[in-house]
């Protein structure tokens, strides 16, 4: 009979507590459903599109025409381009929920003058503040562990990594800091005032884009720490004319020198094995190129409409070249030695042949 008493005496409290508590789990399902259902409200009518996915709301895109913009509390990512060419946009504002920033997120925005990134961005993709030409700062709250500002340009919270220098910047020559190992995809893409890079003896890296664009570069030194020169780096660089790429680099990336028009002289490390396509597509004021001994493959179209290209010298017995190397190249003469594949490819194409040599013949 005791034990009866006991076990009613608990129920009487018991239930009311269990009430209470699924009552308070209902009120926060339906705070949170509101507060969401708010949220959603606010981004249609301030004229984003956007993904919900559990808590993570991201903007994928931007159809209004704002020129001082707030991103809305409670967003945390700016998607993959959401305001790519955004025209109208000279400042935004990023709530401390935001957490990344996508690639290529405010590419193109030309009039964008002022940014500052909150606390809590964890990640920014390449190329996110790309060709915004009148950008000229890239703040970082002093509360962010991940990212920091130098005079407001872009880096990593270690300092390894130059993520972006914003291209409104007006200096003609900049130099990169010490204990900075890798320029970042994108990072000087679209700058319309520099003219000269002085890398430091710390980097190891130069990202994919990293001066593309770059209309008045015309002179980048590069220290033997370099072993990496990403694809399409110096795309469209139209000022660019002499280049000497480090010692260390194997492999002469895709479209490197893409459409650089002015470039007249190139020297190849003497260690490089592959050229990849379009490396030198373009270049039409390229007048010779001489290959190192180590080259093993030269791909398809490397020097596509290098229409001044008057000489190429091939040295190796064994270099592959692939199709269209030398497309509208119709002043080229081939230099190679005897037998060699070069010698071959030059026959078949119909290219005039210069033989190395006689010493220097293959084997």
């Amino acid at each position: 009979m005791k034990k009866l008493w006991i076990i009613l005496l608990v129920l009487q409290f018991h239930l009311p507590y269990c009430a209470l508590a699924e009552n308070a789990v209902q009120t926060q399902t339906v705070s949170r459903e509101t507060s969401s259902a708010e949220l959603e409200r606010t981004l249609k009518e301030q004229g984003f599109t956007y993904e919900v996915t559990n808590d993570s709301v991201t903007i994928t895109g931007y159809f209004g025409g704002a020129e001082d913009l707030a991103i809305p509390d409670s967003v945390t990512k700016i998607g993959d381009g959401a305001f790519l060419g955004c025209e109208s946009l000279m400042s935004v504002t990023f709530p401390e929920s935001v957490t990344e920033i996508g690639d290529s997120a405010f590419q193109g925005c030309g009039n964008l003058r002022t940014v500052t990134l909150p606390e809590n961005v964890l990640t920014v993709g390449d190329g996110a503040f790309a060709f915004c030409w009148k950008l000229t700062a890239i703040r970082v709250s002093p509360k962010n562990t991940n990212f920091m500002d130098r005079d407001g340009i872009l880096f990593t919270a270690d300092g390894k990594m130059l993520v972006q220098f914003p291209n409104g910047r007006p200096q003609t020559e900049y130099t990169v800091p010490e204990n900075v190992t890798r320029i970042g995809s994108h990072a000087f893409a679209g700058s319309g005032n520099l003219k000269s890079v002085l890398l430091s003896a710390w980097v190891t890296e130069v990202g994919p884009h990293a001066f593309s664009g770059c209309a008045c570069l015309e002179f980048v030194k590069f220290t033997a720490s370099v072993t990496e020169i990403g694809p399409f780096t110096f795309a469209n660089c139209a000022s660019l004319q002499h280049v000497q790429l480090p010692v260390g680099v194997t492999s002469i990336e895709e479209g490197l020198f893409f459409n650089c028009e002015k470039l007249l002289s190139v020297t190849l490390p003497k260690c490089a094995e592959i050229v990849r396509k379009n490396a030198f597509y373009g270049c039409e004021n390229l007048k010779s190129v001489t290959f190192p001994e180590t080259m093993k493959t030269i791909e398809t179209e490397t020097f596509d409409r290098c229409t001044r290209l008057q000489t190429a010298t091939i040295p190796s017995c064994e270099t592959e070249i692939g199709a269209k190397v030398f497309y509208d190249c119709d002043d080229l003469t081939i230099r190679a030695r005897a037998d060699s594949k070069a010698a071959k490819y030059a026959k078949e194409n119909g290219f005039p042949f210069e033989k190395l040599p006689a010493n220097e013949a293959c084997p």
